[in-house]
This record gives structure tokens, sequence and C-alpha cells, in this order.
């Protein structure tokens, strides 16, 4: 009976967790960044993190236009005619002017993720002038 309520308490320990979790990334407060031909981009204003003493964190939406959704599912495949958004987590290094990619979702417009990548191995690479890490550095890196 005392090993049916440790796992009851587990159990129960790990949906909170997860419901927190849940309502954090609901709870985003996404800011209008950009439109273009493949969509509307958006960033967390409040979630902007503080990872190290250079290094910011930073999240993309990426809501897809008809045109975009069909760039990618040309790229990737007809899986890809389900996308409705993308999700892409920045690393920018300030005084470097560097930028990575930590982690992405792509998301079906139903929520469902087609892909998904975690970048255990960052790879660092310079900002570009007119990019969307540009934009990012610039309004961060003040």
């Amino acid at each position: 009976m005392k090993s049916l309520f440790a796992k009851l308490g587990v159990i129960l320990i790990g949906l909170a967790i997860f419901g927190y979790g849940y309502t954090e990334v609901w709870g985003a407060d996404w800011k209008f960044l950009l439109k273009n031909d493949a969509g509307e981009y958006f960033y967390d204003a409040e979630g902007i993190t503080h990872p190290s003493e250079n290094i910011f964190g930073v999240w993309l939406k990426i809501i897809y236009s008809q045109k975009g959704i069909d760039e990618k599912a040309a790229k990737y495949g007809q899986e890809y005619k389900k996308l409705g958004e993308t999700l892409i987590l920045w690393e920018i290094n300030c005084p470097g002017k560097r930028c990575c990619i930590v982690c992405f979702h792509d998301c079906s417009k139903s929520g469902d993720v087609i892909r998904s990548l975690s970048n255990s191995e960052r790879e660092w690479n310079f900002i570009a002038p007119g990019t969307i890490t540009a934009i990012f550095h610039k309004m961060i890196c003040k």
C-alpha cells in the first residue's frame, strides 16, 4: 500500500511540474517582430534569458503563410503540408556578435510536433546584417 501512495505521489508531482511548464509556454508574451512572404515572426519578450555573462536567449515563433508552408513542404517533404509554426530558441553572444540555435520545434496546425531538434553541440555563427538575429542583437545587446 505504501508503494502505491509513493507511485501516486511521484505521478502527481510529475503532472504538476508538466502543468507548470505547459502554462509557462502558453504564458509567453509574443511580440510582433516582422512579416514576409514566409509568414509572421514573433519573439517572447518576457522569456528572454541570460544564461551567462555575455549570452542571451530568446524564443522566436514563426507562423507560416501558405507560401511558407509550400516552401517547407518542397524542401522537407509532404508532412510539412500540415505545418503551422516553428519555435526556435536562439542564443546571442553580444560582444562576439555571434548566434546559435539551441533547439527548434516544427509544429502542425493542430499542435503536433512534426520535427524537433536540440543542439547540444552549439555551432556559433557570425550575425549577418539584415537578419532576424541582427534584429535580436540590436534589441538585446544595448
